[in-house]
């Protein structure tokens, strides 16, 4: 591992060991026989009680990019220098891919939420249906949780006829301050939104490519 860290130095690429059982003195004595000189970590609990409890075998390698995403498959077992230069070139190649189609916006679709949805999707997003929100709490109409790229948005709908007093406040907060309020037995929430239109999203702040998703909320019509 220590010649592909070398190898691909100058395009970004290192490797990353992680010690799952801390066995650091046995760990230290393999890198040395080896000569890996590249950054090992040690395993949180979270972490090892996490992802790494599911690995079966050692080594398993993963390649991943800049934004976190597995690029191909987990590798198993033990590689030649020249097999994993050719896994690592391939998933250059779909780094390459996946920035281009992160960077490239669709724009265009109803204003509404599940033509949101089918423009994320239209996209390149992953996007999967978690379930109904109690939309009523902030006086929505309608209102669902989805998963995109792995974390969770929320999407809402107003009625912008409405004269329900709740409503109409955080129709208007969400247009000028960017909020709405949730009233609760033990006090009110404040929940970040942003609103287009009688569609308003939480959690887009919270996503990786938050920018271009933004740029296709924006693109709605």
């Amino acid at each position: 591992m220590q010649e592909i860290n070398d190898k691909y130095s100058d395009k970004c690429v290192k490797v990353l060991g992680i010690l799952k059982d801390n066995k650091i003195e046995s760990a230290k004595k393999i890198l040395d026989q080896k000569g890996g000189k590249y950054t090992n970590i040690l395993a949180t609990d979270s972490l090892a009680d996490g992802f790494l409890d599911k690995i079966m075998y050692t080594p398993t390698t993963l390649i991943v990019d800049n934004n976190s995403e597995i690029l191909g498959e987990l590798i198993v077992g033990t590689r030649s220098t020249d097999e994993f230069s050719k896994l690592i070139e391939e998933a250059l190649i779909e780094a390459e891919k996946q920035a281009e189609i992160r960077n490239k916006v669709i724009p265009g679709g109803e204003l509404s939420i599940e033509g949101f949805v089918k423009a994320l999707e239209a996209n390149g997003f992953r996007v999967s249906k978690v379930g109904q929100t109690l939309s009523g709490m902030l006086g929505a109409a309608d209102g669902y949780k989805y998963t995109v790229n792995s974390r969770d948005i929320e999407i809402y709908q107003f009625d912008l006829n409405s004269k329900d007093p709740l409503t109409v406040e955080n129709i208007k907060s969400a247009k000028e301050s960017g909020t709405v309020r949730i009233p609760l037995k033990e006090g009110d929430h404040i929940m970040p939104v942003i609103i287009k239109g009688n569609i308003a999203v939480n959690g887009i702040e919270k996503q990786k490519d938050k920018e271009k998703i933004l740029k296709i909320f924006d693109s709605l019509e």
